[in-house]
């Protein structure tokens, strides 16, 4: 066998060089191995830092993005607010904003711009400067602000100098009026809604801050103008070293930021590798060495780019959205569920390879090849919204899109966002600008909208229409009594009966309390039919609501006054609801549960009724009421008493019977503090006549109305007058009528029962003249009967009269109570009346009603002595 061979230089070398040429050709061999190493170290390490900047940036943009969405999502309702309701209160926009700004540091303030000038701003210590900023007359925001106008997107606006002082970024939601533009251009164009953001805090809150003590950082695009955009952080320089770019996606933009690592010089693990392999290039084991690191340093930049890649996972995890990456086609190429696995429609191996029309509705399938469309030709897109039924139910998608820079096979990233419960909050929203809350019906905001639809509709079909303007009648009474909750049960059974009434083409609103309104539209042309056609909607509201209504326990017994106003193309929206309105007061008037049309005298009627309450609610403060007495004598002429009647000295009518505003003191509730005064007086009168002949036997005979007798606290209030003024209670006498006691006879007689245990006697006022019922009669506390003046009138000639006349005064007698007679003006019918047994009076033919000086002088000519207590 041969010997081994030994390797070593070729044979043509001559010997005493071999050596030489063997170190050389070492050193040949591991310098060019070092060059390798060194080039893959280098390669690596660029790599290395390419996706640690890239994962940093990924970050920040991510935190950037949301921060700023979130923004907007809270403001958006705002915005909503403001288009359906522009004339909306500051305290109202107050409330909103601090609800949509709690728990955002970074938010200066919420501002609302009316056209181009800002006009509120919460919270608003620090920001007082900014009130009344004209956007127009501001160069570095006019600009951004016109864009937005022009696009009607939500923009980004900035950085920019706060006229508060700092640097903001000011984020603008546009607002338009709902509905079609009413000019050509930007005539619907309201305002906007403006947030300005502290720049540095938002900054800190992605992290940005950290992210420069490392790397060289640069932003640009200022007002969402992306690579278009100038620089506002950082150097222009930084874009072209940068190792990594990242796109912000803005509302109405975008933002880019670049970044590089600071420290440029070589990694001194290179240096060391460089300056290892020149003392050692001759040995094999240090390059065995190398060899074994590099692998293991390869490993490592392995571990972190994968390390790298799990943290972008985590945070695309945590993202509320589903994201798609697509191709032009809307093909599924890849596909991260986010936090919420359960918004996916389909499982993603059932979506991957799949194009939409392929796996949603056709209307699905269209907002996002749009939003896809819309991305490819601006490089981004938002807004548009999609409807999908998952397994938990209906959900709704606002989608947003981004498009890579391949002109040849774009890509585009699609983000799904679940905006199912900020849907229901808008349509909420929206529910409770245009409808009732009590009953869901129209408010008074859309029945005015439908109104102008309705004279829109007259003028261009030549026809009428109508207004039913609808009270219920006495349901302040069943409120009192059975409390809010029956009264509403009330409402809503009215508002269910008068929508089964009307057509599918009318309307019935609620305009607050028990007011009712209907709009029947599309009437003939001819007035009268119109007229016949709504008194026929009129009666059958009349009939309906008069059907028993079942609330709770309680079986109520409705009616309602109905006021008609028919019109045709050239009325005002705002005339007819008060027309409406008038004919209802007319309708009350007229006795309640019953139609009336609107009449110009009605108006007229209105105005003075008007007039006469604002000065009742001022008389009792300027002393203007005063009280006059008509004396009551018995057969012999002696003065028995007399009855107090109210007068109104008015400043510019003069003196004003009580028949002119008793009625309507009533209805508005005066009555009770006038009543009181009357009471306060009467009682005053009768003990300045304490002590004298005549006088001090006297009784007083004050009218209470039903209002006053079923107000609470009225038998205290009566004793409590009696007792200041230290009176004998028998010369004080309730009268009270018939009604009075009808609307509760039970409360009527304890209440009349506890006054005359105190010594306070009651006369019947006005008998006859109702039911006079001996069931209700014989239960009541009474200790006279008073014969009303109708019989009275015509005693002498109506044989009826007589006969009722006769049996008031028997029955009187029969139950022992005391009768009077009132609007005696002949001797006739005293004689009359006498005859039948009656042998009290008053009347013109003893004395008018006159001021308590003329009363008292009256009283001495008549008689030395007063028949005691009548």
């Amino acid at each position: 066998m041969p010997p081994a061979t030994t390797l070593s230089p070729a044979r043509w070398v001559p010997a005493a060089w071999r050596p030489w040429l063997s170190a050389l050709l070492a050193t040949l061999a591991v310098g060019l191995l070092l060059a390798m190493v060194d080039r893959t170290e280098r390669a690596h390490l660029e790599h290395d830092q390419r996706a640690m900047v890239l994962e940093r940036l990924s970050l920040v943009r991510v935190r950037l993005e949301s921060h700023l969405n979130e923004v907007i999502a809270s403001a958006r309702s705002l915005a909503l607010v403001y288009a359906t309701r522009p004339d909306f209160s500051e305290d109202e926009f107050v409330a909103m904003a601090r609800v949509a700004s709690e728990g955002r540091t970074s938010l200066v303030n919420i501002g609302l711009i009316r056209g181009t000038v800002l006009r509120h701003v919460h919270p608003l210590p620090g920001s007082e400067k900014a009130i009344g900023l004209d956007i127009r007359k501001t160069p570095s925001m006019w600009p951004a602000f016109q864009r937005m106008m022009a696009t009607r997107a939500t923009i980004i606006a900035g950085p920019v100098a706060l006229v508060q002082g700092g640097t903001g970024i000011i984020v603008r939601i546009p607002v338009h009026r709902l509905g079609p533009p009413d000019t050509p251009g930007l005539g619907d164009f309201l305002g906007a809604i403006s947030i300005p953001l502290d720049a540095e805090k938002v900054f800190a809150e992605s992290g940005l801050p950290e992210l420069e003590e490392e790397f060289v950082v640069a932003l640009r695009g200022r007002d969402g103008q992306g690579a278009r955009g100038d620089v506002f952080m950082g150097l222009p320089s930084t874009f072209d070293q940068a190792l990594a770019q990242q796109e912000i996606v803005l509302p109405g933009g975008a933002w880019q930021i670049a970044a590089y690592p600071r420290d440029e010089g070589l990694p001194a693990s290179v240096q060391r590798l460089r300056l290892v392999g020149v003392l050692m290039c001759a040995m094999a084991g240090l390059l065995a060495f190398n060899l074994t690191r590099q692998a293991q340093r390869r490993a490592e930049s392995d571990a972190r780019l994968n390390a790298a890649n799990l943290r972008l996972q985590t945070v695309l995890q945590t993202i509320p959205d589903l994201m798609f990456e697509m191709d032009s086609d809307g093909r599924y190429l890849d596909i991260w569920p986010g936090r919420d696995a359960d918004l996916l429609a389909f499982r993603r191996e059932d979506l991957i390879g799949r194009t939409v029309d392929q796996m949603l509705p056709p209307e699905a399938v269209t907002q996002v090849m749009l939003t896809l469309a819309e991305a490819k030709a601006s490089g981004s897109a938002r807004g548009r919204r999609i409807t999908l039924t998952l397994p938990h139910g209906e959900s709704h998608f606002e989608l947003s899109a981004a498009v890579n820079d391949d002109p040849v096979a774009p890509r585009f990233v699609l983000m799904s966002r679940d905006v199912t419960h900020r849907q229901q909050v808008e349509q909420e929203i929206e529910r409770l600008a245009f409808h009732d809350p009590l009953t869901g019906l129209p408010n008074r905001r859309l029945l005015t909208d439908r109104l102008h639809h309705a004279l829109s509709a007259c003028a261009r079909n030549h026809r009428r229409a109508a207004l039913l303007f609808i009270d219920l009648d006495n349901f302040k009474s069943l409120n009192d009594t059975q409390g809010h909750d029956v009264g509403d049960l009330l409402l809503v059974e009215v508002a269910r009966r008068l929508t089964g009434i009307v057509r599918e083409i009318d309307t019935v609103a609620r305009l607050g309390g028990d007011e009712f309104v209907v709009l029947i539209e599309d009437l003939e042309p001819s007035g009268d039919n119109a007229a016949a056609a709504a008194r026929g909607v009129g009666e059958k509201i009349g009939a309906a609501v008069a059907q028993p209504h079942a609330l709770r326990d309680v079986v109520h017994v409705a009616t309602c006054s109905v006021g008609i106003r028919v019109f045709e193309h050239g009325a005002r929206v705002e005339d007819l609801l008060k027309h409406a309105d008038t004919a209802m007061y007319a309708a009350k008037t007229a006795g309640r549960n019953t139609v009336r049309f609107f009449d110009p005298a009605m108006e007229a009627a209105l105005q003075h009724r008007s007039q006469t309450e604002s000065g009742l609610r001022l008389a009792l403060q300027r002393h203007e009421f005063d009280l006059h007495a008509q004396i009551q004598v018995d057969t012999q002429d002696r003065p028995i008493g007399a009855e107090v009647l109210l007068r109104w000295h008015h400043p510019e009518r003069g003196l004003v019977g009580p028949a002119e505003f008793i009625g309507l003191a009533e209805d508005v509730g005066l009555i009770v503090p006038i009543g009181r005064w009357v009471l306060e007086r009467a009682a005053a009168q009768l003990r300045s006549w304490q002590g004298r002949p005549v006088l001090g036997r006297l009784s007083l005979a004050v009218n209470v109305s039903p209002r006053q007798l079923h107000e609470p606290g009225f038998v205290e209030m009566v004793r409590q007058i009696v007792a200041d003024h230290g009176i004998d209670p028998a010369l004080l006498k309730l009268e009270i009528t018939e009604s009075a006691v009808l609307d509760d006879v039970d409360q009527v007689v304890a209440l009349m029962q506890s006054l005359g245990l105190s010594g306070v006697r009651f006369s019947m006022d006005d008998f006859g003249t109702g039911y006079s019922s001996l069931q209700y009669l014989k239960r009541l506390p009474l200790s006279q009967l008073k014969i009303d003046r109708s019989f009275v009138r015509d005693l002498a000639s109506d044989h009826n009269d007589q006969a009722i006349v006769r049996t008031i005064i028997a029955m009187a007698h029969t139950m022992n109570l005391d009768v009077i007679a009132e609007g005696v003006e002949t001797t006739l019918q005293r004689s009359l009346l006498t005859a039948a047994g009656c042998s009290r009076f008053q009347g013109y033919l003893i004395g008018r009603p006159v001021p308590m000086p003329e009363f008292e002088a009256l009283v001495d000519r008549l008689g030395q002595t007063a028949t005691p207590m009548a």
